[in-house]
């Protein structure tokens, strides 16, 4: 399986939560769907399922779209192939 180095710290330092969204109240779970190539490269990024607000979506999109070149890739037999990942990204008010 592709790995990348603190992704966690990396969406929490990186992530936007969108200004309309949050002033709303509205919160989710975005999935993102893409594909990281035998080089660590982020290439086919898309919602497998919708958090409910197209402002979330595009940010859990484009955060993901961020991280690409610093994904270490899958390996089937010592050889770095492509592989499909799926990643949910929860965008939450903190009280």
């Amino acid at each position: 399986m592709p790995e990348m180095y603190m992704l966690k710290e990396f969406l929490y330092e990186n992530m936007i939560y969108p200004e309309g969204p949050r002033d709303m109240g509205i919160q989710g779970e975005v999935k993102v769907g893409f594909v990281v190539d035998n080089n660590g490269r982020i290439k086919d990024v898309r919602t497998i399922k919708t958090s409910g607000n197209s402002e979330l979506d595009k940010e859990a999109m484009r955060v993901i779209k961020k991280t690409s070149g610093k994904w270490k890739p899958g390996k089937i037999n010592g050889k770095a192939v492509n592989t499909q990942m799926t990643l949910p990204i929860t965008f939450q008010i903190d009280e």
